[in-house]
């Protein structure tokens, strides 16, 4: 009998601390969305009650103006996101291990991680209209390559995407000429350049250059856009980019 006492009151926990439970959602406009399809009640506190969520397999929110999808890592039983037409700059599905639909066209993407075990699966995706979207993770790049083609042209995928994107490009008070270049570039500053890192789109670096130099070599380097990053002696760094002829 005691026993029995014991496990009833630990199944009453369990189920009270299960649906207690909340999500942390710090947009309000992600929180406003779910409130209005029903998922959330009250006032905007950051807050949806998980059990709310966890089962919901299809979320449709576009023109939301949501800049940031926390929370979205407990919507664990998702099969299909919409959140065309927002403002987000990034945005992690790596968690959502059902997803098959993935709609996050015309925003601010500069950072996309969808690995999460079940890229094979998909139905559909498009992350079109993102300009600053360079890479994105994926489980199997050449899987993605030949089968997801809805992607702008300054877009591939990999599976090891670096957080360095164009969002992390520094305001700059220098100029790379020519640019596009052929073979040589030359950095117009009055800091003395320690070292250039020249990276491809999908986060590999190509090339390092150390000291300061009239001009550097990049003859070597295949066409397209590379992103820069310039270490000067005084340990700051400075990031832009660049294309090669």
């Amino acid at each position: 009998m005691k026993n029995s006492s014991i496990l009833l009151t630990f199944l009453l926990f369990a189920t009270v601390k299960l649906f207690s439970q909340n999500t942390y959602v710090p947009d309000d406009n992600f929180e406003l969305g779910l409130i209005n399809l029903g998922y959330d009640s009250g006032e905007l506190d950051d807050y949806v009650p998980t059990a709310n969520i966890s089962s919901i397999t299809t979320l449709f929110l576009e023109n939301k103006n949501i800049a940031d999808l926390t929370g979205i890592e407990d919507f664990s039983a998702l099969v299909l996101l919409d959140v065309t037409g927002n403002e987000l700059t990034s945005l992690d599905v790596s968690l959502n291990l059902s997803l098959q639909r993935l709609d996050c066209y015309d925003n601010n993407l500069s950072a996309l991680d969808m690995k999460n075990g079940n890229n094979y699966n998909f139905l559909s995706f498009n992350a079109q209209m993102n300009p600053n979207l360079l890479c994105i993770n994926v489980d199997d790049p050449a899987y993605s390559t030949a089968n997801w083609i809805w992607i702008d042209s300054q877009t591939s995928f990999g599976d090891d995407c670096p957080v360095l994107g164009i969002s992390d490009i520094s305001p700059t008070d220098y100029k790379i000429t020519p640019n596009p270049s052929k073979e040589y570039i030359s950095i117009t500053n009055e800091n003395s350049i320690e070292k250039l890192e020249i990276y491809n789109l999908k986060g590999k670096k190509v090339k390092t250059i150390i000291g300061t130099k009239e001009k550097y070599d990049v003859s070597n380097l295949l066409a397209g856009m590379y992103i820069l990053k310039i270490f000067y002696y005084e340990n700051t760094i400075s990031t832009s980019k660049f294309i090669k002829n």
